[in-house]
């Protein structure tokens, strides 16, 4: 027999492999010519329609490093090996077969008597193991809450499981501080997991503040026998602001001065209304603070003289330097403090402004519903 091109027409299916693989697909020229045969080769792979019309992937499919194929005259190497190099890649995918195609040079034309065998066939089986975020993870959460972070296997984890990690990171709009737990923390998958999840715990802080967006990423390296990070490697979570605020100006039409034994309007006012069961606002006279950063004035006695490295309040927080920091455009500053008026230790948001070297501050209390306090 007399026989040119590819050796078979179609070979087995295999599955992909664990990493990328070169693969040789044998061309043949039996007996030897007495005059040089080159070819080129393409590659092509399966449509929905049975066509061989789609373009291969070079990223997720394989790629031919050289496309040539050259038997010289009377060239004793019968056998020539096309390499293609097999991808690994991370795309969750059904079984994809491809088509290669010898295409002769027509400077060195193909022997009339030869049979021509132009194509060959083969298969690769799906077989992607891929680790990623859940697609239906929560895109948003509340301070006070949790967030739970899921990673689904697409196959059950191999004998000896992995870990991967979860890490947060902070954002143009939040900071590691609105967690309360580690920002970074390690998933388990035991030999037959399909998932895991780990569950993050956000701050209810007392800042006033805008929504802010906390980003999520998924690490870590699974066993390259059963396969890799997926592409849905990072998920973002909206925290919407939660702050309800109350404002004092001097009330409408009402004079910003007035004389000794004269009285001032004061407005208060929620940014949003009040729950059913209302809300209790104090309003306290001025604090003037020192160059020094001793309180000077203070409606309760035991404050006056104060040593500002005293300014702590019961949850740890040192508002002092924020205190401190105030300016002449003014600051918000909020804080626990004890409320003369109910008793009880408040968030108290005080208006510090800067005239000279002295400090003038004053504010309004709100009952504290945030997490239990501890002194």
């Amino acid at each position: 027999d007399q026989n040119i091109g590819f050796v078979s027409a179609v070979s087995a299916a295999e599955d992909e492999p664990g990493s990328d693989t070169t693969r040789n697909i044998p061309v043949h020229i039996r007996p030897a010519h007495n005059a040089p045969v080159n070819f080129t080769v393409s590659a092509a792979k399966m449509a929905s329609d049975g066509a061989f019309t789609d373009p291969v992937e070079a990223a997720n499919d394989f790629t031919i490093p050289d496309n040539t194929i050259s038997f010289a005259a009377n060239d004793a190497a019968f056998t020539k090996n096309l390499a293609i190099l097999i991808k690994h890649d991370t795309v969750i995918e059904a079984d994809e077969t491809f088509r290669l195609t010898l295409t002769p040079d027509p400077s060195t034309p193909l022997p009339a008597a030869y049979a021509f065998q132009a194509t060959h066939d083969f298969t690769i089986n799906a077989s992607d193991n891929i680790a990623e975020f859940a697609a239906a993870l929560g895109a948003d959460t509340r301070e006070g809450e949790e967030i739970e972070m899921t990673v689904t296997l697409s196959n059950p984890a191999s004998a000896g499981g992995f870990d991967l990690t979860i890490s947060a990171t902070a954002t143009s709009t939040a900071n590691l501080s609105d967690i309360t737990d580690p920002d970074s923390k390690t998933i388990s998958f035991a030999a037959g997991a399909e998932s895991a999840t780990a569950t993050f715990a956000i701050a209810d802080d007392l800042a006033t503040e805008a929504d802010e967006t906390i980003r999520f990423t998924l690490s870590g390296t699974p066993p390259a026998a059963w396969g890799a990070l997926g592409s849905l490697l990072t998920h973002d979570v909206v925290i919407p602001t939660n702050d309800n605020i109350v404002s004092l100006a001097v009330a409408s039409g009402a004079p910003s001065r007035v004389t000794e034994g004269g009285n001032i309007q004061l407005a208060v006012t929620p940014s949003n209304p009040p729950p059913a069961a209302g809300i209790t606002v104090t309003v306290t006279g001025t604090t003037i603070i020192g160059g020094d950063g001793y309180t000077i004035a203070h409606p309760r006695e035991e404050i006056r003289g104060r040593d500002p490295s005293e300014r702590v309040d019961i949850t740890g927080y040192f508002y002092g330097d924020d205190l401190l920091g105030a300016t002449e455009d003014g600051r918000w500053v909020n804080y626990v403090f004890l409320n003369p008026t109910s008793g009880r230790e408040e968030v108290k948001h005080t208006w510090a402004v800067r005239r000279g070297e002295y400090l003038f501050a004053s504010g309004w209390y709100e009952r504290y519903i945030g997490p239990p306090l501890s002194p």
